[in-house]
């Protein structure tokens, strides 16, 4: 209408007589500015049209039509949805622990593709957990759709999680009083808390351990522990331990480490060679 000063279509019942004039208009394009103008004509045929009026329609607002699950395995299922627009692609997962979504141990899956037609898989899950699976997408409008899917399980037994790959790493760190740093570090085949317990000395298999570090409740695959109040040159036994979000939980088998000695100083490596020196000497001399 701007360039040319003329209107596209005319809509209306043009054999009503009526004095309270209502006409609906559809079809419009959204988020799009239009030009009107108003026409009304006696029975006689004179006929009265108003000035250019403008309005501008709402945008679409995005939504989610339809959606599925197929499920892979017992870890893994591919989630499918469409949208009324082209938007791009998230998936939040959140496990239940003690009947509660524990949002700390959320997982995200995204694509940045904008599409209609959405398709993500998740990988990882746990057999016999529960999952709140959320559904989310933002069009070229910053507009964001979302659809929650409470309860959502693949079924099957829930199983502890698996340790693997238990590595340790002594050092020390010089100072005053020279502590030990023990490293210790595991990887787990699902999502699980870190603990490390420990006892001083060879013991039986049997026996318990006295010792743990504070529980460190991030759900991660690669855990690490640091402990720093091991004495140095002792023999130390631990076991690592992991909590899935289910409250499964594996410890592993006795694993035992030596602490390295302190390290001596130049001064006191010589004075240590020359006892050595003179008490051979004296042993000579006697």
């Amino acid at each position: 209408y701007k360039q040319t000063k003329t209107y596209e279509q005319t809509v209306g019942d043009s054999t009503a007589q009526v004095v309270s004039h209502v006409v609906n208009v559809r079809g419009l394009r959204p988020n799009t500015l239009y030009h009107y103008s108003l026409i009304s004509r006696t029975p006689t045929g004179i006929e009265a049209r108003s000035r250019d009026f403008t309005f501008r329609t709402k945008a679409e607002t995005s939504e989610i039509t339809t959606y599925k699950a197929e499920k892979i395995s017992e870890t893994e299922t591919i989630f499918s949805w469409n949208t009324n627009v082209p938007a791009d692609s998230t998936i939040t997962y959140t496990p239940y622990t003690n009947g509660i979504p524990n949002k700390s141990a959320s997982q995200v899956v995204h694509s940045n593709g904008y599409t209609t037609d959405h398709a993500l898989t998740i990988t990882g899950l746990e057999a016999g957990v529960v999952y709140d699976i959320e559904l989310s997408g933002q069009d070229y409008g910053k507009s964001t759709v979302t659809k929650l899917i409470q309860g959502y399980t693949t079924d099957g037994l829930d199983l502890p999680p698996i340790v693997y790959q238990i590595q340790t790493d002594s050092s020390i760190l010089p100072g005053a009083n020279d502590k030990i740093q023990v490293i210790i570090s595991w990887m787990t085949n699902e999502l699980s808390t870190s603990r490390v317990l420990y006892r001083k000395g060879f013991n039986a298999e049997t026996e318990d351990f006295t010792e743990s570090t504070n529980l460190d409740q991030s759900y991660i695959r690669k855990h690490i522990v640091v402990v720093t109040n091991f004495e140095p040159g002792s023999v130390y036994q631990f076991q690592v331990e992991s909590t899935d979000s289910a409250g499964n939980t594996t410890r592993s088998k006795t694993v035992t480490v030596l602490t390295p000695r302190k390290q001596e100083s130049v001064f006191q490596v010589i004075m240590g060679n020359f006892q050595d020196i003179f008490s051979w000497v004296g042993k000579v001399g006697g």
